[in-house]
């Protein structure tokens, strides 16, 4: 497969893939009046959605926001469900292809068949098997504060203009990334997660190479756990995390 995307945005935009990309979206929510009124006319509103993408002519709309209370205070954003579709058929067409395959192997949720469940069960069978080869261990759990909020967009678009080529790609790119204010945050988790995994494989690769400073490294959202064989080496990994996300995407490990 092409490290870069290249031409693929005429191929990736039929009326067949938008009309995928809403079947996916609406599912298990079919209930709700936005759902319900865009299935009135979905047709109608599938070639409109297409028109717009093929012209350049779309614009992002902006959000509602909503806070949820469990299992914490949350600030919830929601794109209208016209959005959503492109939201899905974006990461159809370019995330799902071009950049899951080359994630580290052990980047778990928003992938098919390796969610939280998966996620666990394999940090079960690493930890018996550092259990078995060194007996004493150490687990190393890091967190990114505030993940999502402390997105920085023009950090996120450079990473991505070294993959995405294709001119039209990298335009609707610019129009989701940019699509609610201020330099930091991005509502679209799911998009976000695919590109920041590629960038903790990218860093976190060179400190990997030694199966005796960390066996397993697992990344889940903005969170990763991995294991040492002593405290010390445990603590110049933490060190070696913090000063990559603080130095490279500003953001900050907890």
């Amino acid at each position: 497969m092409s490290k870069t995307i290249r031409n693929e945005f005429d191929k990736a935009l039929t009326y067949e893939n938008l009309m995928k990309a809403h079947l996916q979206s609406r599912k298990g929510k079919g209930y709700r009046k936005d759902i319900i009124l865009f299935n009135l006319k979905q047709e109608e509103y599938i070639m409109w959605l297409y028109e717009q993408l093929q012209t350049g002519e779309y614009k992002h709309s902006g959000y509602s926001v909503f806070y949820i209370t469990q299992p914490k205070l949350r600030r919830i954003e929601k794109s209208i469900y016209i959005d959503r579709i492109v939201h899905r058929w974006y990461v159809n067409s370019f995330i799902e292809k071009y950049f899951i395959p080359q994630f580290i192997h052990t980047s778990y949720a928003c992938i098919k068949n390796k969610g939280m469940h998966k996620a666990c069960l394999d940090l079960q069978k690493a930890v018996k098997h550092c259990k078995v080869i060194w007996e004493d261990y150490y687990i190393l759990k890091m967190d990114v504060r505030k993940y999502f909020e402390n997105i920085n967009k023009n950090i996120l678009l450079e990473i991505l203009q070294r993959k995405i080529k294709d001119e039209k790609v990298l335009w609707l790119t610019k129009e989701i990334i940019y699509s609610n204010e201020g330099e930091t945050g991005l509502p679209i988790r799911k998009l976000y997660f695919s590109n920041v995994c590629k960038y903790l494989s990218k860093r976190t690769r060179p400190i990997c190479k030694t199966p005796a400073k960390m066996q397993i490294l697992l990344a889940i959202y903005g969170r990763c756990c991995n294991t040492h064989k002593d405290k010390r080496r445990s603590k110049r990994g933490f060190d070696k995390y913090k000063n990559i996300f603080e130095r490279k995407s500003k953001t900050w490990i907890k």
